[in-house]
């Protein structure tokens, strides 16, 4: 039958034994419990000061930490796999595991439960002690009492990484922030290449790790050799893996400015430079005519004698400033040369019409 209820069974032994004999019991039957997995919790075991999540040798280029920053990565066997801790750093491996229950909290063996992470490389291990990888995601049947459990290693860049289990229709999520890898690339690049004298320009430096991911904490010296002079010689990368200085130059300053940045990069200092010119752009000069005015525009000649001869007429001026104007009023329409002169150089020379 169907349902809650109780049935009386009676046994009784019949021939080869006179007057028989009848014993009486009961089954109490109550609904079953359902085997459908109902709920599905997912955790993982990061804790501040825990340590690196190990990385499989064979698919995965380098290690990454998470929770504690600026460790060193641990003392491993040939398979890249932790074998002991160095200083500040443990053998705990990321474990993500979790339960699937039924309605009535009963745990649920078999359910085929997915872990899932971009950039992660799972490993498993079953009762028989296979040991299985896959990545970026993995399907594993729940044990008994409904529990399931996997490892998890990364090469994901540093910061927050978002797991996911899901069982049929039921779905969890943790999230785990890793820090970056061990500092492996030094880049150097400045605002601009040239600039002019009294200028400013930012000059950055970034270090990265073998996945591309800036790394934060990492000190860096700065040097300058020829014009102008940085307004820092240190500092220490912030969360975009960068130092950002300035090369500030004076308006008698002139040449190339060569800044050099250093690093230490897994042991080793290395050191990258990068090149700054620091020039005055050769006076020039501009020709045009409004109505019967014809004006010549100096650029780059402040304190310069500049001269414009224009229909054979010279005018001469000192410039007291950057893009300093003479000009000239034609009362007769026609076709009129104009020469331009800085210092006594020829800079420009063109014929207008004034009509």
């Amino acid at each position: 039958g169907a349902g809650a209820g109780v049935d009386t069974i009676t046994a009784t032994l019949i021939g080869g034994y006179a007057g028989g004999n009848a014993q009486t019991f009961d089954l109490t039957y109550t609904t079953a419990a359902t085997s459908a997995a109902a709920v599905l919790t997912l955790d993982d075991n990061q804790v501040a000061a825990s340590s690196n999540v190990r990385l499989d040798s064979h698919t995965l280029p380098s290690w990454n930490e998470y929770a504690t920053a600026g460790k060193s990565a641990p003392t491993t066997d040939a398979n890249n796999f932790v074998v002991a801790a160095t200083t500040g750093v443990s053998n705990t491996t990321l474990t993500l595991s979790g339960i699937v229950t039924n309605a009535s909290n009963v745990g649920v063996e078999g359910v085929p439960v997915t872990v899932s992470a971009t950039g992660i490389t799972f490993k498993y291990t079953d009762g028989n002690g296979k040991v299985r990888f896959s990545r970026d995601s993995i399907t594993v049947l729940s044990a008994a009492g409904g529990s399931y459990s996997v490892s998890a290693y990364s090469d994901a860049k540093g910061g927050s990484v978002v797991f996911t289990a899901a069982a049929g229709t039921l779905s969890k999520t943790t999230t785990v922030t890793f820090d970056t890898g061990v500092a492996s690339a030094i880049a150097l690049t400045t605002g601009s290449a040239a600039i002019l004298p009294g200028q400013t320009v930012d000059v950055t430096v970034k270090i990265t790790d073998a996945t591309g991911a800036a790394v934060k904490g990492i000190a860096v010296s700065l040097k300058n050799l020829g014009a102008g002079y940085l307004n820092a010689q240190s500092g220490t990368t912030d969360a975009a893996g960068e130092v950002v200085v300035k090369l500030i130059t004076g308006p008698a300053d002139s040449g190339t400015a060569t800044i050099s940045a250093t690093a230490s990069l897994a042991g080793v200092d290395t050191t990258k430079t990068a090149t700054v010119t620091v020039s005055t752009p050769e006076p020039s000069a501009v020709v045009n005519v409004v109505g019967h005015r014809v004006y010549v525009k100096f650029a780059n000649a402040k304190g310069e004698e500049v001269s414009a001869v224009i229909g054979g007429v010279r005018i001469t001026k000192t410039a007291t400033y950057d893009n300093y104007v003479v000009s000239r009023w034609i009362k007769n329409p026609g076709k009129y040369s104009v020469k331009a002169y800085v210092a006594g150089d020829l800079v420009k020379a063109a014929t207008v019409t004034v009509k």
